[in-house]
C-alpha cells in the first residue's frame, strides 16, 4: 500500500526509466527526492536551474557505461523492492 501511494506523487517517466534499468536526473519536487540517490550518484537538482541542470548533464556523460548501467540497475532494484513489499 505504502509503494502505490508513493507512486501517485512520483511522474511516470522516472518510474518508467528505473524499471527499464536507465540512470536519471530528477528535481527536487515532491517525490522525487527519495530516488535521486543511487548508488552514491546523486544527480538530484533544483527545479528550474538550468545551470545546475547543465551540470547534472555533465557529471552524468562522465560517468562510464558501468556506471551508469549500475544507476540503472539500482534504481530497477529499488522499484521491484519496494513493490515486492
Amino acid at each position: 500500500m505504502w509503494f502505490c501511494l508513493l507512486i501517485r506523487k512520483v511522474p511516470k517517466v522516472l518510474l518508467e526509466a528505473m524499471v527499464m534499468r536507465k540512470p536519471f536526473i530528477t528535481n527536487d519536487a515532491s517525490g522525487c527526492k527519495m530516488f535521486a540517490m543511487i548508488e552514491n550518484k546523486r544527480l538530484l537538482i533544483k527545479l528550474k536551474d538550468i545551470k545546475n541542470f547543465y551540470y547534472a548533464m555533465k557529471r552524468m556523460l562522465q560517468y562510464t557505461e558501468a556506471e551508469r548501467k549500475q544507476m540503472g540497475g539500482a534504481g530497477r532494484k529499488l522499484i521491484v523492492e519496494k513493490h515486492e513489499n
